[in-house]
């Protein structure tokens, strides 16, 4: 990947956000199906649903293809929290190989649906294989039995968005007011979500480019669908202290819960005790939505009688600090669940009530299965964020902290089958080191605590983390 593209993309990104709302969320998607449709004369008999590559333009000669355009689809929008607001729509596709300059290649919102099948060329797979059933070709939307209205596809005449690719490998973006309005009107519609056709130059032989597929094994050339979307409630963000239960009375009692996620298939674990309390918390000034929902960490263990499955599973992050390239982690074991929690400091002692509700059960907010994560050598290096700001109830001034490196990937859990509210809401955590001029953390006894597991009694250790709302691609 050259840094030109990169520090282009970059800009490109960085400029769009820069106008939004401060509590915009920025979601990431992969395309559901993509495919390349390949001009074999109109027989319409080659795909290449399965392959690594998509193609847009021109071929040099040299074989039966002489014109190739991509189609990609995000069925992912159907599960964006709704009602929202679409502030922008950033298509990044990776150009793996050309042997041409600068080509224009355009984006046309779809007419129609179309399919990815079985198909998987091989080599440079300029020239695609035969098609399988329910693959889109020249001809068909889905081999054999349905065919476009004009062969090479169903598409609006109009450019949703146009740029110039080169001939430098790495991230293109495209980013237009029309591609927004593309995906307001699929998310308000689902019924019209058939994605985009990516046409390129087809006057000039020679002027292909050819972009990595979801099926690349490089995560970093994979296509990504990047939207800045606000919602009426969108998740704070979290700071987190070490914690235990204060000495004495109402102290939690272990006890079990089914957990599952988009990582973990329903697996019955224990919450052995508590090990951190979470704040809502106002980050470089963008305010808080929610003060009063807390999230309280449970330390989870296996039971010993149950089968765990494999912890390691790859998984690409995309928040306000990971726009231009998305961090990739690891994640090991699941060692905590973070559960909905009330919250009262008892200062005067006697007036936080005994009876202490938990947060409503409509409340938006979820519980998190917090798994611990490393940042994996399959994508981007992960450099320290200095300079993050930071209040909250205990922090006042605010202060601020250096984000050294990821530590919890917390995914939006489903927890004793009471469902997940927003599943594109996750939370990245940081550790969170203080500037060295910042005061100490001021510890917090008897902080009375209330959820769906009782009250308690909690003590503020130190200063540990900061949870970032994310949304999650899971590899």
């Amino acid at each position: 990947m050259k840094f030109s593209h990169l520090a282009l993309l970059a800009a490109v990104v960085a400029a769009v956000f820069a106008t939004t709302e401060a509590k915009a969320f920025p979601v990431a998607l992969e395309p559901s199906k993509d495919n390349t449709l390949y001009d074999d004369g109109g027989a319409g008999l080659r795909s290449n649903g399965k392959g690594k590559d998509i193609f847009a333009g021109k071929t040099a000669g040299g074989g039966s293809i002489v014109r190739q355009r991509a189609v990609l689809a995000f069925e992912g929008l159907s599960l964006l929290p709704t009602p929202l607001t679409v502030n922008s729509a950033t298509l990044v596709l990776s150009l793996t190989k050309t042997i041409s300059g600068n080509q224009t290649v355009a984006l046309h919102r779809l007419l129609a649906d179309w399919g990815e099948g079985t198909s998987n060329a091989t080599s440079s797979e300029g020239q695609g294989v035969p098609a399988t059933t329910g693959d889109a070709t020249w001809t068909h939307r889905f081999f054999n039995t349905a065919t476009w209205s004009a062969p090479g596809g169903d598409f609006s005449g109009s450019a949703s968005a146009s740029r110039l690719v080169g001939s430098g490998s790495g991230p293109y973006a495209w980013n237009s007011t029309t591609l927004a309005t593309d995906v307001t009107g699929w998310i308000s519609t689902p019924t019209t979500n058939f994605g985009w056709i990516v046409i390129g130059n087809e006057a000039s032989g020679g002027s292909a480019k050819r972009f990595g597929s979801r099926e690349s094994s490089a995560f970093s050339e994979r296509p990504r669908l990047v939207l800045d979307v606000t919602t009426p409630a969108p998740l704070d963000h979290f700071f987190c202290y070490k914690a235990k239960n204060s000495p004495g009375a109402f102290k939690f009692l272990k006890q079990n819960a089914t957990i599952a996620d988009a990582i973990m298939p329903e697996t019955v674990w224990q919450l052995f005790k508590p090990v951190s309390l979470c704040t809502p918390a106002n980050k470089n000034n963008e305010g808080v939505t929610d003060e009063e929902t807390h999230l309280e960490g449970y330390w989870t263990k296996a039971i010993k009688e149950v089968t765990v499955p494999p912890p390691t599973t790859t998984v690409s992050v995309t928040n306000q600090f990971h726009l231009a390239e998305a961090l990739v982690v690891k994640t090991g074991k699941l060692d905590r669940l973070l559960v909905p929690t009330s919250k009262c400091v008892d200062q005067p002692v006697g007036t936080c009530p005994l009876d202490l509700a938990p947060p409503a059960v409509d409340n938006p907010v979820d519980h998190y299965a917090c798994y611990k994560v490393t940042v994996s050598s399959n994508g981007p290096a992960f450099d320290p964020i200095p300079n993050v700001s930071v209040s909250d109830q205990f922090i006042d001034p605010a202060k601020d902290f250096t984000l050294s490196k990821p530590t919890h990937l917390c995914v939006a859990a489903d927890k004793n089958q009471e469902g997940i509210k927003r599943p594109l809401y996750n939370l990245m955590c940081y550790k969170a080191e203080k500037a060295l001029d910042a005061p100490a953390h001021v510890k917090q006894k008897k902080l009375h605590t209330s959820n769906q597991f009782g009250h308690e009694r909690m003590d503020t250790l130190k200063e540990e983390e900061l949870c970032v709302p994310s949304s999650i691609i899971v590899r």
